[in-house]
């Protein structure tokens, strides 16, 4: 960004300092035919109005009217001169030297091209002490006209081409790159920033091509219709940067009202835009000045709001607003000079290659900060994605622990206590003591199945929840100084298999992690059932833990996937030193509905 302005710095200070024809004197003439009913034998008895070089003349809006100028010049050197008369508006419609030579024809509206891109130019030969007199007819319809003139060399106007011509290009270029970029984005995410800064650069990338003379000079010789696209695609370019602007700053939710004015002024412009097209087409022109000044009322009411929401915005995202209000000064500052200055309120001129590197800065600037917040986001995405493949992989290995963990405990309560009493049973089969025998396996049978019962109460494979969770707390009150309460409030006694083992598991996930690591003095297991939804409520006095910094454990994450399998919602609520809140809603619609005794404990 900083080379750019500095390239553009230098690049029209250079076209500032142009070398003056001191050889060549000029006395410059001009009249205005309101109607264009004059030709060369009306226009001897009409009253001219001298002007110099470099004074810029303004019309004002302009329907039908001609511009007549009449110049006299005279080579006061001793050697024959080869100058360009060049006029700095490079969208007259159409520019007509009348002389003795054939009559040599420029403009917008013509087929023919300026010699140069910077300007509009006819060259003039004059001999040494030769006076050269004639006429220049300039023609613009249905648009606010202003020219001025000057006198200029060859080569010099070379140069000045040539440096435009590689400073259009190379932004030009910059500004095609950022638009393959975000197009990108914007096809990846479909966002509505994305979309809108799209329309806001295509269409802003067009007015440049078109108001720098680029497109008629280099691309399309023979369009006559640019002064028309020049107009077009300028209040397009404003509509489209209007809505970046709202979504930017995302003024739907934090300023709706101010959101819904602009789209309301927006969308009134657009109209505006269309029925100018077709009144153009039915050269019905008296119309159009009127829904011109309205547009520009419309887009100083824009300018206006889209300033008062930003200072609003201050208080939502301070970074935001300074980058919209460094961004849009200078275009403010140019719209209502030009607005003043077309209704003839101000006089001072602003030319309008200002507004080209206005928008070429606005286009380029939010066109990279696009750019460099994606990068940004990318990077923490994937920083996130390798957390996200980390957590995954340790609860990969949490769980190959657990299951190694439950298989040793199993196997060396097979190896401990049945293999002790089968060797017994064996020996008393040896010495046939068969009434020991028949106690010794009813004792083995008896705990076998309490050891089944702990690892999966058999209850459950009827979806008797209550009961199996009531059963564990009784057994676990037992063996801690911790009191644990457990009630079931019109909660059916039997529910769906598959839920009822989910719920079972992560209430002894929660009992078992806060005996573990948060050394509560109580804890409470509510469940309710509504016509709608089930729900579960946990409660201790514990440590606690900050929800914000303290990263979720394995057994927190495995129950949040338990309750997302079935469509449920958990909310957690923790602080440092008091204690812990869980609250999980299950929709019915996840859990079958079944008609059975309601049980309260």
């Amino acid at each position: 960004m900083r080379i750019i302005c500095i390239f553009s710095f230098l690049v029209f200070s250079i076209l500032s300092f142009a070398k003056e024809t001191d050889s060549i004197a000029c006395i410059a003439k001009y009249a205005v035919d309101q109607q264009s009913t004059w030709n060369l034998d009306h226009i001897q008895k009409q009253k001219f109005t001298k002007f110099v070089e470099n004074e810029n003349i303004n019309i004002g809006y302009n329907k039908n009217a001609t511009i007549w100028c009449s110049f006299e010049l005279e080579n006061t050197g001793t050697t024959s001169r080869t100058i360009h008369l060049c006029f700095d508006n490079n969208h007259i419609d159409s520019l007509q030297l009348i002389s003795q030579d054939p009559t040599q024809f420029l403009g917008d509206r013509t087929e023919f091209v300026s010699p140069f891109l910077l300007n509009q130019s006819f060259e003039i030969r004059i001999d040494a002490h030769e006076k050269k007199f004639f006429y220049i007819k300039l023609k613009k319809t249905i648009s606010f006209f202003d020219f001025s003139f000057h006198l200029d060399e060859q080569k010099i106007l070379k140069r000045k081409s040539h440096h435009k011509m590689v400073l259009i290009s190379f932004l030009a270029g910059i500004i095609l790159l950022l638009i393959a970029f975000i197009g990108i984005l914007y096809f990846v995410s479909f966002k509505k920033l994305y979309f809108y800064y799209l329309l806001y650069a295509s269409v802003t990338i067009i007015y440049i091509l078109v108001t720098t003379g680029f497109a008629k000079y280099y691309m399309y010789q023979s369009y006559l219709h640019f002064s028309e696209w020049r107009i077009y695609s300028a209040s397009l370019s404003f509509i489209g940067l209007s809505l970046f602007f709202t979504e930017f700053l995302n003024l739907k939710q934090s300023q709706n009202r101010k959101y819904w004015f602009i789209l309301v002024l927006n969308s009134i412009n657009i109209v505006i835009v269309f029925i100018s097209i077709l009144l153009l087409k039915l050269d019905a022109l008296s119309s159009i000045k009127t829904l011109t000044t309205i547009g520009y009322l419309i887009f100083l009411a824009i300018i206006i709001a889209l300033l008062w929401a930003t200072f609003a915005h201050f208080k939502i995202d301070k970074i935001k607003s300074i980058y919209i209000l460094l961004s849009f000064l200078p275009h403010l500052v140019w719209a209502i000079t030009f607005i003043l200055k077309s209704f003839i309120l101000f006089k001072n001129d602003i030319h309008i290659d200002w507004l080209v590197l206005i928008n070429m800065y606005e286009v380029v600037l939010f066109g990279s900060l696009l750019a460099k917040d994606y990068i940004e986001t990318f990077k923490k995405n994937n920083i996130l994605t390798h957390a996200i493949i980390a957590e995954k992989e340790n609860s990969i290995l949490a769980i190959v622990l657990a299951q190694a963990r439950e298989r040793r405990q199993i196997s060396n309560v097979l190896h401990d206590n049945f293999g002790t009493k089968l060797a017994h049973i064996s020996h008393l089969m040896e010495i046939r003591k068969m009434d020991e025998i028949e106690l010794n396996l009813k004792n083995f049978a008896e705990e076998i199945r309490n050891i089944s019962h702990q690892i999966m109460p058999r209850e459950l494979e009827n979806g008797a929840l209550v009961s199996s969770i009531a059963t564990e707390v009784e057994n676990l009150n037992k063996g801690t100084t911790c009191e644990i309460n457990f009630y079931a409030f019109d909660f059916p006694e039997h529910i769906q298999e598959a839920w009822s083992l989910n719920m079972y598991l992560t209430s002894l996930e929660l009992i078992n992690n806060a005996l573990k690591h948060g050394k509560p003095n109580h804890i409470l297991v509510e469940f309710y059932a509504y016509d709608d939804e089930y729900i579960f409520q946990y409660i201790d006095d514990g440590l606690g833990f900050d929800t914000n910094k303290t990263a979720k454990g394995f057994g927190l994450s495995t129950i949040e996937s338990r309750i997302q399998a079935v469509n449920g919602k958990i909310e957690i609520s923790s602080k440092k030193g008091e204690g812990t809140v869980i609250q999980i809603i299950i929709p019915l619609s996840s859990a079958k509905k079944e008609n059975s005794k309601k049980t309260t404990f």
